[in-house]
C-alpha cells in the first residue's frame, strides 16, 4: 500500500471516530506549529474573507489573530476528537482574563465563530449553560484532507 492510500485510510478512520469528552480550552498555537495544515487554513481564510471586511485596522489585526488561534485549535481538536470550548459571555474576555492575554476580544470571537458556523467549517456540539458553569463547545466539520505526516 503506498503512502497516499495509507494516509487516506488513516484520515477516514480518524474522521469515523466520534467526538467525546469535555471540551478542550483554547491554547496558544500559531501557524508554525501546524505547517502541514497551512494549505487548508489558507483556503478557510479565503472563504471567510467577507467576515474580515472592516475599516478599523486594530480590529482587523485582532480578527487575524483570533482566526489563526481558533483554526489552529480546531485542527488540533480534529486529531484529538475533542470539542473546542469557547465561552460566549462578554465578561469572560475582560481585562485580566486568559483570552485577553491571548489578544482576543469578545467582538473578534463573535465574528470569527459566526463566520466559521455560517460557512460550515464548524458546528455547535454542546450549548453552554451558565447554571452548570458550562460553555459552548464546537467541533470542526469534515476538514478538507490534510497532508498528515504519519511518522
Amino acid at each position: 500500500m503506498n503512502s497516499d492510500a495509507q494516509t487516506n485510510l488513516e484520515m477516514r478512520k480518524l474522521q469515523a471516530t466520534p467526538y467525546k469528552g469535555d471540551g478542550r480550552l483554547i491554547v496558544p498555537l500559531s501557524l508554525k506549529n501546524l505547517k502541514f495544515a497551512n494549505p487548508v487554513i489558507k483556503q478557510i481564510r479565503v472563504d471567510l474573507h467577507p467576515y474580515f471586511d472592516t475599516t478599523n485596522k486594530k480590529f482587523k489585526e485582532g480578527l487575524n489573530k483570533t482566526f489563526i488561534l481558533f483554526v489552529c485549535n480546531f485542527v488540533c481538536c480534529a486529531f484529538e476528537r475533542k470539542p473546542l470550548s469557547i465561552p460566549s459571555s462578554e465578561t469572560n474576555y475582560g481585562k485580566d482574563s486568559m483570552y485577553n492575554k491571548l489578544r482576543m476580544t469578545w467582538g473578534t470571537k463573535e465574528r470569527i465563530v459566526n463566520g466559521l458556523l455560517n460557512t460550515g467549517y464548524i458546528e455547535l456540539f454542546e450549548k453552554g449553560n451558565p447554571m452548570n458553569q458550562r460553555v459552548n463547545s464546537y467541533i470542526p466539520t469534515d476538514l478538507p484532507p490534510l497532508a498528515v505526516p504519519l511518522s
